[in-house]
């Protein structure tokens, strides 16, 4: 037991140091309460206050001392405690708490750091993973607390800060690096290089068919309670919607039962394939908008993209990639943007736009099932048609016979496309893809990155380790599609940023970065990511109107 604790002592006091810098500089986090977005710059103590903090590095110190026999580090320890505690007296007595925290951080910094110097840093993992856990696990119960109360208690809400401050720089960092590896992306498709900055995984480490199977499972799941969450009695009492979406989708349903769809799809343009196949739904719902567009059409819409992810990542990387690629649908960024955004046919159209990627056309066949998977995703949403079909074409560049054949796919699929839209009165391809950018197109860096992933709906694309892990292991249909992104990252407003970084299939890169690691590292992963996509969710209060 005794070596048991000391084993986490060094890291504690890491993760202690750390914590406490970043809340003594008041490292701006953001979380979003009621559907407001706020930038939160908090100097919250680890334990409730100030002095609980000093007193846990006094005794983690003092435990971690009698690892180290010299009496010279013994009376170094000494020498930091009654600094620390000499600043923390004077700073309480003359109400000033900047320079106890950065004390008290300091200080918590310095043991971890001899101790890592005597020994060996790698000593520090534990303590740092557990720390971690404990605090993730925290922000979850208290995130339950509040799905089940249907409000914020002081503590529940306090202890969710603690969590987004302890990742605040790591996600102001996520952002930059994220772009960074969009544009990485691109430079190497122009050199021919692509990148591969991690190790092929251990044959170990790797999950079998019977786990992937498993994970998928737990992914459709996870994605039904997520639904279900913003949707219960205690924080949606009226079942209003919550999807922003869904009140314009009522007035269209009403048109098309009073004049008919033909003259309805021509005042609403729009998505006229997708319009044709959500009415009947909703006349089989009786009229019930909110509980189609709000819960069985994006649970349908979601689990065919955790699908489609699943069947993907067993194309490109196996069964490991496979079933962390459709759990990483709900614990990524997708099924909350999708919850809050609406962007329902967005939705439905990156099931075909994914399997698309892992199609070869090498063949007869494969080109036959490439311009069928693109002519559905330019039916159901243009701009992601758009994406896909300059990925998969970029991708196919420098291979003169798939080239061809991914030439004739996207001309059959643009042409099949093109005369559907006509004939029911739809904006063509082109024009829905060009309106928005030509509109809007500007210079907005470095804002419209970090409003695209902090801001923009309601803080749901944040989710800074998710991101950072998608550009660690790089797959070629997947860094296709950043590569052509990259230049409208430079261009486009905070808005369609988000539509942007929404299209592109983190799941699957995310996936193959996450099966390198160990399985204890994975599991504080799968916590993070549980307490950020709750965190996001729980800011999707019911929508007025």
């Amino acid at each position: 037991m005794k070596r048991r604790i000391y084993r986490y002592l060094p890291g504690f006091l890491a993760f202690l140091g750390y914590y406490e810098m970043v809340s003594g500089l008041k490292v701006p986090s953001r979380f979003t309460v009621g559907r407001v977005t706020s930038t939160y710059l908090a100097q919250l103590p680890l334990l409730g206050g100030l002095e609980l903090d000093f007193i846990a590095l006094v005794l983690a110190s003092s435990l971690a001392s009698r690892i180290e026999r010299e009496r010279r580090y013994r009376l170094v320890h000494l020498a930091i405690t009654a600094s620390t505690a000499s600043i923390l007296l004077v700073c309480r007595n003359l109400e000033l708490t900047y320079p106890v925290y950065m004390a008290i951080g300091s200080a918590s910094l310095l043991f971890a750091f001899i101790h890592a110097r005597r020994r060996d840093a790698s000593t520090l993992i534990p303590g740092l993973l557990l720390s971690t856990a404990i605090l993730e696990v925290s922000s979850l119960l208290a995130l339950s607390t509040y799905f089940a109360s249907g409000g914020w208690s002081t503590i529940s809400l306090q202890l969710v800060l603690r969590e987004r401050l302890l990742w605040a720089p790591i996600e102001w960092a996520s952002v930059p690096i994220f772009i960074a590896g969009i544009w990485i992306a691109l430079l190497g498709k122009t050199l021919n290089r692509p990148s591969r900055w991690l190790l092929n995984p251990s044959r170990s480490d790797l999950v079998d068919d019977r786990d992937s199977r498993g994970l998928l499972i737990l992914a459709g799941i996870l994605t039904a309670l997520m639904l279900i969450l913003v949707h219960l009695p205690t924080v949606n009492p009226e079942f209003k919607p919550v999807s922003v979406d869904t009140a314009n989708y009522k007035i269209i349903f009403d048109r098309i039962g009073g004049c008919g769809i033909m003259e309805a799809l021509r005042r609403s343009p729009e998505r006229p394939l997708f319009m044709i196949m959500v009415y009947p739904l909703w006349r089989a719902l009786s009229g019930d908008v909110v509980l189609l567009m709000d819960l069985v059409y994006p649970l349908f819409a979601l689990t065919l993209l955790t699908l489609a992810s699943y069947y993907a990542g067993l194309k490109l990387g196996g069964p490991s990639t496979a079933g962390w690629a459709s759990l990483l649908v709900p614990l990524g960024h997708a099924v909350p943007a999708f919850i809050g955004g609406g962007f329902q046919a967005n939705s439905l159209a990156l099931t075909p736009a994914i399997l698309a990627l892992t199609v070869e056309p090498k063949d007869r066949r494969g080109a036959h099932m490439l311009s069928a998977l693109l002519t559905l995703t330019a039916l159901l949403h243009p701009w992601t048609y758009f994406m896909y079909a300059s990925a998969l074409t970029l991708k196919n560049l420098r291979d003169k016979a798939r080239l061809v054949s991914t030439l004739l796919a996207v001309m059959v699929s643009y042409s099949i496309s093109q005369v559907v839209d006509y004939a029911l009165g739809a904006v063509i391809v082109a024009e829905a893809v060009s309106r928005p950018v030509t509109r809007s197109w500007g210079f907005y860096l470095p804002n419209s990155w970090f409003e695209a992933v902090q801001f923009y709906v309601w803080n749901t694309m944040s989710n800074p380790l998710y991101l950072i892990l998608s550009i660690f292991a790089v797959d070629p249909r997947a860094s296709s599609l950043m590569a052509v992104s990259a230049p409208f990252t430079a261009i486009l407003p905070s808005g369609l940023m988000f539509r942007l970084l929404l299209n592109l299939p983190i799941q699957l890169q995310a996936s193959k970065a996450i099966r390198t690691l160990k399985p204890e590292y994975r599991k504080v992963i799968l916590l993070l990511l549980s307490a950020r996509v709750l965190g996001n969710l729980s800011g999707l209060t019911p929508l007025s109107s």
